[in-house]
C-alpha cells in the first residue's frame, strides 16, 4: 500500500504526452524522466483552461493556485512511493526541503568524485615511482643467520649432540706371565685375604650416568604433488567412405524428364502469380473504407471478435498452451496454469497443483464446454488429427497424458440443446418438472472435469517440463528400434505421438501400449524390460503395464560435450502430390534454447 503524503506533496498522474510538452521526458523508456523541474504557474494554468478536465493538471486545480511563487516544483518518485509517480510540492518548505536534500546529495557526488580523482593521482605516482626506481649494483655480503627460532634450533641440535662431561680416567692392568692361561674359580671371599679378589658391582653414588637417546633416520626419494587437467573429446566419425551409387543412364534421363514434366506446371503457376498479385497491398485490410473513422489506429489493429473467460478456472491464470479441435467448427482448447515467476516456482517444485484445459464452444460464451482434469500443470497439449476426440498432453513434470473427451462432448453438446429448447417454451406441467430436476442431476454430474485415460509413468518420463507435443501423421509409425514401419501395417489413424523436453530427451509415446505389452503388435515389437506394477482390480492379482515411451533419443551437441535443451519440434511432411518430394514419409525438427535446429527423417 503506497504510504500518505507528507504535508506540502501532492501526488499527481501525468500521460506520456503531457510528459513530452513540458520537458519531463529524457528518453523513449517509461522511467525514462527528469529528477525534478520547474515549471512555469502560468504555463500550467492556460494548460487547465484550454482543456479543462481533460488536462492531467486539473483534479489538482485549487493546489496550483495555493501556490504563492510563480514556479512550480514538479518531482519525480520512481518508486512510486507515495502511489504515483510524480509529485508537485506546493508550499515554500517542502520545496526548499526537498531542494536542501538535492544540494547535499551533489555535495557527496563531487566529493565522492574528488576523492576518486586523489587516489588516482595517488596511484599514478606509485606507479611512476615504481616505474622509475633506481637500483644500485653493490657486491653481496656474507651475514650470518639470523631468525626468531634460532635459539630453540640452537637447543635442539645441542640436545642430540654427545659430548664428554667429565674427564678420562686411564687405569693399566698387568699381571705376571706365569699366572696368564690358568683356570680360575671365583668365589666370596675376604677383602684381607690373599689370593685372587673378586670385583663385585655395587653402586657408586658419584658415579655420573652416560645419557642415551634413540634416533631413527629413513631414507627417502623427495616426493612431488603437481596438477594437470587435459581436455576430453568425444570421438566423431569425421570421414565416412561409401561407394558411389551407380544408375543407368536411360533411368537417369526418366526420371529427370518425370521430374521436369511435374515441376513446369508449379513453376508457372509460381511465375504467373508474382506478375499478378500486388505484393505491396495490405494483407489484413479486409473491412473497405467502412472503419476510417473509428481512429487513427483502427487501419493498424486487428478487431477483437469475442473473448473468452472463466471467473473460477482460468481468472488470473496464464494460458501456456492453445490448440484448435481439428474436424469441429468453432471449438478451440487452452491450458490454464497459475501466474507465477521462475523464482516463485521453484519452492513449489514437487507439489501437486489440480490443473484444467477448458474446451470452448464459439456458440457457448458464458462458460467452457468441458473440463479436463490433470494434477499436474500442462505447458503443451494437441488434439489428434485423425481422431479428434482424443488430446495427449504434457505435465510440468515430464510426464505425458491421455483424454477421451468424445462421450464428453456429446453429453455437454446435448445438455446445452437441451437447455436451449427448454428455455423457449413457457410453462411444464409438474410431472415435467420433476423430470428436470432429475435431468438437472444428471447434467451436474456429466458436467464434472474428466479425469485422464492414461498417465505416464514418472520414473520413464522426461525429467524436465514436457516443452512440446505433435502427433505422427497416418503415413507414419515407428518400432521400438526407433525404424519406420511398412505401409502394409498402416490402418490411416494416429496412434502415437512424439514429446521433447529441456532434459535433450526426444520421447516417442503409442496410445496402444496395453496391446504392445500383450504382444499383439508385432510390428511395432517391444523391448525385454517393459516397466509393470501389480495390479488391485477385485477378481485377483496381476500384472499391468505402465505407460512408457517405446523409443527414445537422447540428443546431444555434434561437437564438443554437453546437452541440447529441446524446446520445440514441429512436422515437416512433403505432400504426395508435390513434384519436389521423393517419399510420403515424415521428417522432425527440432529446436533448442541456444537457437540450433536438427533434422531428422
Amino acid at each position: 500500500m503506497p504510504e500518505a503524503p507528507p504535508k506540502g506533496i501532492h501526488p499527481i498522474f501525468l500521460r506520456g504526452v503531457t510528459c513530452d510538452k513540458f520537458g519531463l521526458k529524457t528518453g523513449e523508456g517509461v522511467l525514462e524522466l527528469v529528477d525534478y523541474i520547474d515549471l512555469k504557474k502560468e504555463d500550467v494554468m492556460k494548460e487547465i483552461q484550454v482543456m479543462g478536465v481533460m488536462s492531467d493538471f486539473e483534479p489538482a486545480k485549487k493546489i496550483i493556485d495555493s501556490i504563492t511563487g510563480d514556479k512550480i516544483l514538479i518531482i519525480t518518485d520512481k518508486g512510486q512511493k507515495y502511489g504515483e509517480t510524480f509529485l508537485i510540492c506546493y508550499t515554500e518548505d517542502a520545496r526548499n526541503d526537498y531542494l536542501k536534500g538535492i544540494l547535499e546529495a551533489q555535495q557527496a557526488i563531487e566529493l565522492q568524485r574528488l576523492e576518486e580523482l586523489r587516489l588516482e593521482e595517488e596511484r599514478k605516482i606509485a606507479e611512476h615511482a615504481r616505474l622509475n626506481v633506481v637500483y644500485e649494483d653493490k657486491p653481496i655480503t656474507p651475514r650470518p643467520w639470523v631468525h626468531m627460532t634460532q635459539a630453540d634450533t640452537d637447543n635442539e641440535i645441542r640436545q642430540l649432540s654427545f659430548a664428554p662431561a667429565r674427564d678420562l680416567i686411564s687405569i693399566e692392568i698387568s699381571r705376571p706371565k706365569r699366572y696368564t692361561k690358568q683356570s680360575f674359580k671365583f668365589a666370596d671371599r675376604n677383602a684381607d685375604a690373599a689370593g685372587v679378589i673378586e670385583f663385585r658391582a655395587y653402586k657408586d653414588p658419584h658415579f655420573k650416568a652416560i645419557k642415551e637417546g634413540d634416533i631413527g633416520i629413513q631414507v627417502a626419494p623427495l616426493c612431488s604433488s603437481s596438477n594437470a587437467q587435459t581436455s576430453w573429446y568425444r570421438s566423431v566419425q569425421k570421414a565416412v567412405q561409401y561407394e558411389s551409387a551407380t544408375i543407368s543412364e536411360t533411368e537417369s534421363k526418366d526420371n529427370m524428364l518425370s521430374f521436369l514434366e511435374k515441376a513446369v506446371l508449379e513453376i508457372e503457376n509460381a511465375l504467373q502469380q508474382n506478375e499478378s498479385v500486388d505484393i505491396f497491398s495490405e494483407t489484413f485490410r479486409l473491412n473497405g473504407d467502412d472503419d476510417i473513422n473509428e481512429g487513427a489506429l483502427a487501419e493498424n489493429e486487428l478487431r477483437e471478435v469475442k473473448n473468452f473467460a472463466d471467473p473460477t478456472y482460468s481468472k488470473f491464470k496464464v494460458l501456456s498452451a492453445i490448440d484448435w479441435m481439428p474436424h469441429a467448427q468453432g471449438m478451440v482448447a487452452v491450458s490454464a496454469v497459475r501466474n507465477v515467476t521462475f523464482d516463485m516456482r521453484i519452492p513449489l517444485m514437487g507439489q501437486t497443483n489440480t490443473s484444467y484445459i477448458l474446451l470452448w464452444d464459439f456458440r457457448l460464451l458464458v462458460k467452457p464446454l468441458i473440463l479436463l482434469q490433470s494434477q499436474q500443470e500442462i505447458f503443451a497439449f494437441r488434439f489428434n488429427k485423425t481422431d479428434s476426440k482424443m488430446l495427449a498432453g504434457g505435465c510440468i513434470t515430464g510426464q505425458v497424458m491421455l483424454w477421451e473427451a468424445g462421450d464428453a462432448i456429446k453429453s455437454a453438446l446435448h445438455r446445452n440443446n437441451r437447455g436451449t429448447s427448454s428455455s423457449s417454451s413457457g410453462n411444464q406441467s409438474a410431472a415435467a418438472g420433476g423430470a428436470a430436476d432429475n435431468n438437472q442431476v444428471d447434467d451436474e454430474a456429466a458436467a464434472a472435469p474428466l479425469a485422464p485415460k492414461y498417465v505416464s509413468s514418472v520414473d520413464h518420463s522426461h525429467k524436465k517440463c514436457v516443452a512440446d507435443l505433435f502427433w505422427l501423421p497416418p503415413t507414419t509409425q515407428i518400432n521400438y528400434r526407433g525404424q519406420l514401419v511398412g505401409d502394409e501395417h498402416l490402418d490411416g489413424h494416429s496412434y502415437q505421438f512424439v514429446t521433447v523436453a529441456g532434459d535433450g530427451m526426444l520421447m516417442v509415446w503409442d496410445i496402444r501400449f496395453e496391446q504392445i505389452f500383450n504382444d499383439e503388435l508385432r510390428h511395432i515389437g517391444r523391448t525385454k524390460h517393459i516397466p509393470t506394477e501389480k495390479s488391485s482390480t477385485k477378481d485377483g492379482g496381476g500384472v499391468k503395464p505402465l505407460w512408457a515411451p517405446i523409443f527414445k533419443a537422447h540428443l546431444k551437441r555434434l561437437e564438443g560435450v554437453g546437452e541440447l535443451s529441446l524446446c520445440k519440434v514441429c512436422e515437416t511432411a512433403n505432400a504426395k502430390n508435390s513434384p519436389f518430394s521423393f517419399n510420403n514419409k515424415s521428417a522432425i525438427t527440432t529446436g533448442d534454447s541456444r537457437s540450433q535446429f536438427m533434422i531428422a527423417t
